[in-house]
């Protein structure tokens, strides 16, 4: 199953499996909706989580590779940054160094993002189109909902009319 890189409009950036974008935009739901965020598939993901003491995983580590396609497809402007030439002669950490790299953080956080085709969209049914109306749930997660529903009815229909 690809990974997929979720980078939201503030900056934060969620990794995960999914079978398609459309599969990715349902799953993320769950903490946002993705449809005004951009996604990305990514090449490799290699992810180093750490058990802490409070029973909560802690980042310890991005593989090379994957660091590298996250910095480079969600934070352009501060991959830029930190392959400078602005930053060779300064030293690493200091005072210098963490001013200029902020500065890329607050331009990356304030970035807007590509807009995403899926954004416009309307749902495809009147059920779909109602049940955003009430609920405030992306277009994509709409139509899935409906699409499910549909064919559990049709289903258990057919199994009806055979009996």
């Amino acid at each position: 199953m690809p990974a997929y890189l979720c980078r939201w409009p503030n900056g934060d950036v969620t990794l995960l499996n999914a079978r398609d974008e459309t599969d990715a935009i349902i799953l993320l739901d769950e903490f946002d909706d993705a449809e005004y965020a951009e996604l990305h598939r990514l090449d490799s993901l290699m992810v180093d989580l750490r058990l802490g003491d409070d029973g909560q995983f802690k980042l310890h580590d991005l593989g090379e590779s994957t660091r590298d396609e996250i910095m480079e497809t969600a934070f352009p402007e501060l991959s830029a940054t930190l392959a400078s030439d602005e930053l060779l002669d300064v030293e690493y950490e200091s005072e210098a160094y963490l001013a200029k790299v902020r500065q890329a953080v607050q331009k990356e956080r304030k970035r807007e993002l590509r807009r995403s085709r899926r954004r416009d969209r309307e749902p495809s049914t009147e059920l779909g189109k109602e049940l955003q109306r009430q609920m405030g749930a992306s277009t994509t997660l709409v139509d899935h909902w409906v699409e499910s529903f549909g064919r559990e009815v049709l289903e258990s229909t057919d199994d009806e009319t055979v009996q």
